[in-house]
């Protein structure tokens, strides 16, 4: 296997984490640092030049106007969204990254994928539960709901059901320079788990989650996005 790859019909690129950072700089540290050897030993720059799809890339990554930020478990991702297209980079199980060019129309599809929406039964008993982010964290880190005190019988209940199936904890945050008035970005972050749904929404000092759908989270998903007027200066995605 090649350390870098480029499926120029897509177009996408597979390669080392150095590369990709190096690749997604922007404001001037691309130019201060050398090229990586693994990439410029590769048919991705070939004679010492970028390939016109990295180029282009380029180009997205250093004219977005909004940027995503992606956690799934302890992997990151990162977007950016243009004008006419996004780009979006994301960690691949052997140990490198994946760099890709989506048309605007197929982002949320994109994320959809990545994070592996799709058919849940509703969680039972429909409960909210209310946490301090520190004890929710722990609880869930070491998948032991007796880590979260002082629930009442049917929240325990709930608590025990979601630790015990939980399949994946993620988030997705979308930020922008926001218009005047305007918010500066908005986020949405999601328990998995075998018995249904959960957000995890913030209610300073605590969190509380909510059993929610899966239809309910792909509405979320998609208005984590401005509107035109929200964001300074920008021209909506064509």
């Amino acid at each position: 296997m090649n350390a870098v790859e480029l499926l120029p019909d897509v177009p996408e690129l597979r390669a080392p984490a150095g590369v990709v950072a190096w690749l997604v700089a922007t404001d001037g540290e691309q130019a201060a640092t050398p090229a990586p050897e693994a990439l410029t030993d590769s048919d991705a720059m070939a004679g010492g030049a970028l390939h016109p799809q990295l180029a282009a890339m380029r180009s997205v990554v250093e004219s977005a106007r909004i940027d995503l930020f992606l956690e799934r478990g302890e992997r990151r991702g990162r977007g950016w969204l243009g004008e006419s297209a996004a780009v979006l980079a994301h960690p691949l199980p052997d140990g490198r990254e994946r760099l890709l060019v989506i048309r605007i129309g197929l982002l949320l599809d994109a994320l959809v994928r990545l994070n592996d929406i799709g058919p849940r039964p509703r969680v039972e008993p429909a409960v909210r539960v209310a946490a301090r982010p520190a004890d929710l964290a722990q609880a869930l880190a070491a998948r032991d709901p007796g880590r979260l005190a002082g629930l009442e019988p049917e929240q325990a209940e709930a608590f025990r059901g979601l630790v015990g199936g939980l399949r994946e904890h993620w988030r997705v945050a979308v930020r922008w320079d926001p218009a005047e008035g305007a918010p500066g970005g908005r986020d949405l972050e999601v328990l998995d788990t075998d018995g249904g749904y959960w957000t995890v929404i913030p209610d300073d000092p605590t969190v509380e989650l909510w059993p929610t759908t899966p239809t309910a989270v792909f509405r979320a998903l998609c208005r984590l996005f401005p509107a035109p007027s929200e964001v300074r200066e920008w021209t909506a995605p064509r």
